[in-house]
């Protein structure tokens, strides 16, 4: 399952043709959020300026969906968050990583 994560986080192409969904999605405040997602882990891109208090938020919104966190990455460079998250999404999928990712960028 994560090998086939891992070949859906490539160009929009090749995670089309392995069956994935690919929200990208942008924020008025320079802040954006990639999701792809393929059956039930979903891997999440988030860029942003960096603020006080502002991963622990993110991680708010994966309990709320009860998402399983499998992995995360922080990288602060210059004051630009770059935080990646791959979840274990219960439930539908589709509509869960919509939620998650409309709610992050409302942070």
């Amino acid at each position: 399952m994560l090998e086939n994560l891992k070949e859906s986080t490539r160009p929009m192409a090749p995670a089309a043709a392995t069956g994935s969904l690919v929200f990208p999605c942008t924020s008025r405040n320079s802040s954006s959020v990639t999701v792809t997602s393929c059956g039930s882990v979903a891997f999440f891109g988030i860029h942003s300026p960096m603020r006080q208090g502002f991963v622990t938020q993110i991680f708010m919104v994966f309990q709320k969906h009860r998402a399983e966190v499998l992995a995360a990455s922080v990288v602060v460079d210059n004051g630009l968050l770059t935080l990646t998250v791959t979840a274990f999404v219960n439930g539908n999928e589709g509509s869960t990583v919509e939620e998650i990712k409309r709610d992050i960028l409302m942070l």
